[in-house]
């Protein structure tokens, strides 16, 4: 069954069994709106052909009819080789090119992102590396400290601290961890 003409000398090869013509796929192939039987039955096996790539026309087809409705099941036929995509499939293909180009985008703009920051990071790690090499043991130093400015010897490092030993208000000797970037250095 068919809705236009057959070469008779091209050798047509089954493509599909069992092809609904009112599957999702086959009604995304074709969209027509039709009032009268007949031209709902061609609607209903252009879908069923429309679904398969390469196909041309039907056969051991089973044809339903529901009151205005025509629903049409077959086995597609069609050229062995040298055919195209439906419509369906070039519209899912189309598709998952377009997703596939949006994800290599995201994958490009996060790997850019994550250099960014592996370039920052590295970079304060640098100042902070910087900041400490400043200070070194036995060097005076001051910093505030909840109000009050403090004053003490370095007596110790670590990689973003310092141990400072100094004097508190009641005269006795207190050893605190201060962060580098809260210390100044100060001349005896």
């Amino acid at each position: 069954m068919s809705t236009r003409n057959i070469d008779s000398k091209i050798e047509y090869v089954e493509l599909a069994r069992y092809v609904d013509s009112e599957s999702k796929e086959a009604k995304k192939a074709l969209k027509r709106t039709t009032s009268e039987t007949g031209k709902k039955l061609d609607l209903a096996v252009d879908r069923c052909v429309a679904t398969v790539p390469g196909g041309e026309y039907l056969r051991n087809v089973q044809i339903y009819l529901n009151g205005s409705k025509v629903k049409v099941i077959g086995d597609v036929w069609g050229k062995a080789s040298g055919f195209s995509l439906s419509p369906v499939q070039q519209k899912a293909q189309k598709e998952e090119a377009e997703r596939d180009s949006l994800l290599q985008e995201k994958q490009v703009k996060s790997d850019l992102k994550n250099k960014e920051l592996k370039e920052k990071k590295q970079q304060l790690l640098e100042e902070k590396k910087k900041l400490a090499d400043s200070f070194l043991i036995g060097d005076n130093v001051t910093w505030n400290n909840m109000g009050k400015y403090l004053k003490g010897e370095i007596i110790g490092k670590d990689s973003d601290s310092a141990a400072i030993k100094y004097v508190d208000k009641y005269g006795k000797e207190q050893i605190k961890k201060v962060q580098y970037k809260s210390l100044i250095k100060i001349s005896k």
